[in-house]
């Protein structure tokens, strides 16, 4: 069973209408692939930078940057490091001296730096975010980008972890997080019976394969920040039906990120779900697109949450297509980026329903 063809919503008159603006399912073959990487290479012909004058230093010119910038020199401006991978980073400086030797200690894969001057400080956002935009059409970018309007972290999220943690997470190789795990003896009565119940499954090894390469790969530091930056339940009564049910949310911050479901009918039963994602932007476009194409996953969609705005949702017909949305860097990217985006918004309001049980099998 298809989910295009059994999920989708009511609209005002009640009528039924699919969640698919978008079919990306295609023959074997790739010649949507094609297309797509065609359309992509002739646009791409443009220049990687803006038409503003850069100097550019080969990664063994860190070291002794300051040589290129005598007494006298400018040290203010925009800077775009370049990566083996040929991803970029675009930042801002009033040193860029100083702020190259802290990005040495970050990133081991650096290329080279392209820098340009900015006359003044107060010019350096709006450069940077014209740089960051014409980068961004060519190269997967480092950056992050805030979603639904966050532009600096709540105040709670001091309490449990360092919002410069989170934004050095994003940028870097996902590491291992060896912290001691919260624990509540009470929380997991709460939630003991759900678990057995969807523990019972089936599906349910699959389900925890699903789920542990999601919180793997897109929670930052996630024994650190569970239950208070995000959640995961078991049997949440969010939107059930007669023919749909959700074997398992998780949810960060105010929203759930990755949703499990079970979608029934007559004649079949489905295990599969959603994943949402930051918007793409940029060469991130053509990257994802490319990448549900190539794969044939479920399909793609928008949604607009109260709490986060735009997003992406990615669907899966099964938990095997989840552990290969996994493996793919784009998908990835655009997962961590919302988890990062939405812990910056503070503790998760689903707390209290943390299942301490399910989570065992993912942390």
């Amino acid at each position: 069973m298809d989910a295009r063809h059994t999920v989708g919503r009511t609209n005002e008159s009640g009528a039924r209408f699919l969640l698919q603006p978008m079919s990306l399912r295609v023959p074997a073959g790739g010649d949507v692939v094609d297309q797509l990487l065609d359309l992509h290479r002739t646009r791409s012909t443009m220049a990687n930078l803006p038409p503003r004058r850069f100097r550019s230093f080969p990664t063994d010119s860190f070291d002794s940057l300051s040589m290129h910038f005598p007494e006298g020199v400018s040290r203010r401006g925009v800077y775009v490091l370049t990566f083996e991978d040929e991803s970029r980073y675009v930042g801002q400086s009033v040193d860029v001296v100083t702020r190259c030797s802290a990005h040495r200690r970050r990133w081991d894969d650096t290329v080279s730096i392209a820098f340009t001057e900015v006359t003044s400080t107060e010019s350096l956002d709006t450069v940077e975010r014209e740089v960051l935009a014409t980068v961004a059409r060519d190269h997967p970018v480092r950056n992050i980008a805030l979603v639904a309007n966050v532009t600096y972290p709540s105040p709670s999220v001091n309490t449990v972890i360092e919002p410069a943690q989170l934004i050095d997470w994003f940028a870097t190789s996902h590491q291992h997080d060896a912290a001691p795990r919260l624990d509540d003896v009470d929380q997991r009565l709460k939630t003991v019976v759900k678990f057995k119940e969807l523990s019972a499954l089936q599906e349910f090894d699959a389900i925890a394969d699903g789920v542990r390469a999601y919180v793997q790969a897109c929670v930052p530091a996630p024994r650190t920040t569970e239950r208070h930056l995000w959640a995961l339940t078991s049997l949440p009564s969010t939107g059930k039906t007669r023919r749909l049910r959700r074997l398992s949310a998780l949810s960060v911050g105010p929203v759930e990120t990755l949703v499990v479901l079970e979608i029934t009918d007559e004649n079949d039963r489905m295990v599969g779900g959603f994943l949402n994602l930051a918007p793409p932007r940029g060469k991130d476009k053509v990257l994802l697109a490319a990448s549900v194409a190539r794969h044939r996953f479920a399909h793609e969609d928008t949604d607009v949450y109260a709490n986060a705005g735009l997003v992406t949702q990615l669907w899966f017909d099964d938990m095997a297509m989840l552990e290969q949305m996994m493996r793919s860097k784009v998908i990835v990217r655009l997962a961590r980026n919302l988890t990062v985006s939405l812990m910056f918004k503070g503790r998760t309001s689903y707390g209290h329903y943390h299942d301490f049980n399910l989570a065992d099998h993912m942390v």
